[in-house]
């Protein structure tokens, strides 16, 4: 998948997804719950996020 294709299931912009994936910018909650939902990855962004949250 494509960031183009991945910003438009999520509705953000390919630039953005670009941030998200270089370190650049951090989604937010809302951003990786949706970006879950578009990837399936069995709850892992969210395991991930949440752990980097306790563990900065």
């Amino acid at each position: 998948m494509t960031q183009r294709q991945l910003g438009q299931r999520v509705g953000y912009d390919h630039s953005l997804v670009s941030r998200w994936e270089s370190g650049t910018r951090e989604p937010t909650r809302g951003v990786v719950d949706a970006l879950e939902r578009a990837l399936d990855p069995d709850g892992a962004l969210r395991t991930a996020r949440t752990v980097h949250a306790v563990h900065p």
